[in-house]
């Protein structure tokens, strides 16, 4: 299997503005998104024979208001109330509508940064404050007001503003393979599900199940940044997106200080796809691919660049490890790489 890479000029310059691998290697020239996939040249992907898609527009990353549906949709906008089990929001994407409460994972009643609600969503049922700590309990009622948690000795009145959001329920993620569209005002929707976007809206749009493992989302073998006196710092998958990188949308991905390091199994798979950027800003940094600790790609990445596509066949690796190493001339400080939607195919 190839990897389907789309990479046009604009005004004479090399700038990324399309990135996309589809899953059968098909290549498209000038592709383009639509209703049901990516298309271009007389050619047409479906959806579920994409891998990942990015454009040259930065998608918003924070929420002031909305809902997490159980599949994990993100929806903007505005919840009211509930009553009777049903919370009625005004959505900036679906207009007004009545959700059955069952049907959520989370409310969001406060401003939150879209790489937060992960962890949000991984915690116990109850009240998220505003300053990071927990309520527990179940939603009794909301308001305009205030939240009512039942502890299981009262019911707690929280007055709103106090809170961000309300866990309801953990994720249940599609067993079978999916695919997620990005669009440009954060919102986050599965592909042919019942809210219907315009092709307009979507910024980037990537497969998550069967075959399409998207690194950033799973607990890595070891991940580590180690500075000048070998302190250790921490290195957080997720964090800061999505973010517009090296020019192109991306829904997640994670970055490395000079001397950090990633790394994953690689479960069957054959094939690694990433793309990677130097941030304006930084120095220009050293960014490689190893597997099974020997390196299998590297290149120099200037600072402000357009990304750079990564194709990397495992050839039977059992372990692959993103980096980023100091500059050419062998200092740190100000090194870093971000590596956007890392992802294993088979």
């Amino acid at each position: 299997m190839r990897s389907l890479l789309l990479v046009l000029a604009v005004a004479g310059l090399h700038a990324v503005e399309t990135l996309a691998w589809g899953r059968t290697g098909t290549v498209l020239p000038s592709a383009s998104i639509t209703a049901n996939g990516v298309s271009a040249g007389g050619k047409t992907l479906a959806w579920a024979d994409v891998a990942v898609v990015a454009l040259a527009t930065a998608p918003a990353n924070a929420i002031s208001g909305g809902v997490v549906t159980r599949q994990g949709e993100i929806l903007r906008g505005l919840p009211s109330e509930l009553n009777k089990g049903v919370l009625r929001c005004s959505s900036d994407l679906v207009g007004s509508r009545q959700l059955p409460v069952e049907s959520l994972a989370a409310i969001i009643l406060g401003p939150l940064d879209l790489a937060a609600v992960p962890a949000l969503l991984a915690g116990e049922a109850g009240a998220v404050l505003s300053n990071g700590e927990r309520v527990a309990g179940t939603l009794s009622f909301l308001n305009a007001e205030a939240v009512g948690l039942d502890t299981g000795r009262r019911v707690a009145q929280v007055p709103r503003g106090r809170i961000a959001a309300v866990v309801l329920r953990p994720l249940e993620p599609a067993a079978a393979g999916c695919t997620w569209l990005q669009l440009a005002s954060g919102d986050r929707v599965l592909a042919g599900g019942a809210i219907a976007v315009t092709p307009e809206a979507v910024v980037a749009a990537w497969r998550d199940g069967p075959g399409c493992q998207l690194l950033a989302q799973l607990t890595p073998r070891r991940a580590s940044v180690t500075d000048r006196q070998a302190a250790v710092l921490p290195v957080r998958p997720g964090m800061g997106f999505p973010a517009l990188v090296g020019g192109l949308a991306t829904p997640n991905g994670v970055s490395l200080l000079a001397r950090g390091e990633i790394a994953w199994g690689t479960a069957g798979h054959h094939q690694l796809i990433a793309w990677a950027a130097c941030p304006a800003g930084a120095e220009a940094t050293v960014a490689s691919v190893t597997l099974d600790g020997k390196v299998a790609w590297e290149q120099t990445l200037q600072p402000g660049a357009s990304a750079v596509a990564v194709t990397v066949p495992l050839g039977g690796a059992g372990e692959v490890a993103l980096r980023a190493g100091p500059g050419a001339d062998g200092e740190t400080g100000m090194c870093q790489v971000v590596w956007g939607m890392p992802m294993l195919l088979k």
